[in-house]
């Protein structure tokens, strides 16, 4: 029952989560996002550096994502302290960042079986990809109408430059799938940020 909550360079914190407490759900989505933000880091390292190797394991990074979402579900069910409204999109939330965690591991683990290299194009668009997803964690911890706008904005760009990309043949369309399912979900992820601070 015990998990790594925090982690820092040099330390961690580990918590007893196998008696649930409604006060360690705000670590848990904290650790949710430390988590994709590793994988989704972690993926595009192993790609520049054809570490398939390193591409295996984002497998078990998932899974960690699963076991803090999961978690945070069932505090959620246990007892909110939020109204009823909220409590419903914090679950559109989780299961968005479930989502998008998934397709993470699916590319790496595509890349990681196929030996497949990728064009620059499609790792350009993915280091943007992540660059957003770093936006989304400070406009979740501090909700910014204007930034939010800016990073769906950039996701779009993305969505459609990789649109045009596709019609021309430029690298693996099976690439190009997965990193059109990584905007999408990411799109999904910061409808449900921004469905959880109206309800506040």
């Amino acid at each position: 029952g015990f998990e790594v909550v925090k982690q820092e360079e040099r330390s961690c914190l580990v918590k007893d989560l196998s008696k649930p407490s409604f006060e360690e759900f705000d670590n848990a989505v904290q650790r949710c996002w430390f988590l994709l933000l590793d994988i989704a880091k972690d993926t595009v390292d192993g790609i520049k550096r054809k570490d398939f190797e390193l591409l295996k394991t984002m497998h078990a990074k998932d899974r960690a994502v699963n076991k803090f979402t999961n978690y945070a579900m069932r505090l959620l069910i246990m007892g909110s302290n939020y109204s009823y409204l909220k409590t419903i999109s914090y679950y559109h939330f989780l299961h968005s960042f479930e989502e998008l965690a998934d397709e993470y591991q699916d590319m790496a683990t595509h890349v990681s079986e196929q030996k497949q290299l990728l064009v620059k194009e499609h790792i350009l668009a993915l280091e943007e990809l992540n660059a957003i997803l770093r936006s989304f964690f400070n406009v979740f911890g501090k909700f910014d109408d204007a930034e939010a706008e800016k990073a769906l904005n950039a996701v779009v760009a993305i969505q459609n430059k990789l649109h045009k990309e596709t019609l021309h043949s430029k690298g693996s369309s099976v690439i190009a799938y997965y990193i059109l399912s990584i905007c999408r979900r990411i799109r999904n992820l910061m409808i449900a940020i921004v469905e959880l601070k109206t309800c506040e």
